[in-house]
């Protein structure tokens, strides 16, 4: 398995993170998943919709959309893009966001990493001679 991270650079000239990429091996191939921040803040805030409410769940957002619910997984686990037309403005009147609200958000995401993740990216980074001495 191999991650990676693209860092973009804002407006500003600070960078922020763009998006990771998850290589899985699968079956003699590679699989990406491109997990952007896009994806990971309409997880987000689905499971927090959910907590407060039942009609809130993949399968309920996915029948009021006309969808499958495969569709809705994609999207949240970076294997499809994100919509960028009226499929998203309809999900987000779902949620009961603006358009513009979603963008902030995902302009101002920081994902948590995992220590597990983080500490499998360091060792990435490594050369075969820092990784013996450890």
């Amino acid at each position: 398995m191999k991650i990676s991270e693209s860092v973009a650079t804002g407006s500003k000239g600070q960078e922020r993170r763009a998006d990771i990429v998850l290589e899985v091996p699968l079956l003699n191939s590679k699989f990406r998943v491109t997990m952007t921040n896009a994806a990971r803040v309409l997880k987000e805030i689905r499971k927090e919709r959910k907590h407060d409410h039942r009609s809130y769940s993949m399968r309920a957002i996915s029948k009021r959309l006309s969808r499958s619910n495969a569709w809705l997984s994609h999207i949240e686990n970076g294997r499809a893009d994100v919509p960028s037309d009226h499929r998203l403005d309809a999900l987000l009147d779902i949620y009961g966001l603006k358009r513009k609200s979603f963008n902030e958000r995902v302009r101002l995401y920081k994902q948590k990493v995992k220590p597990r993740i983080e500490l499998h990216e360091l060792i990435d980074r490594l050369d075969d001679d820092k990784i013996r001495q450890l």
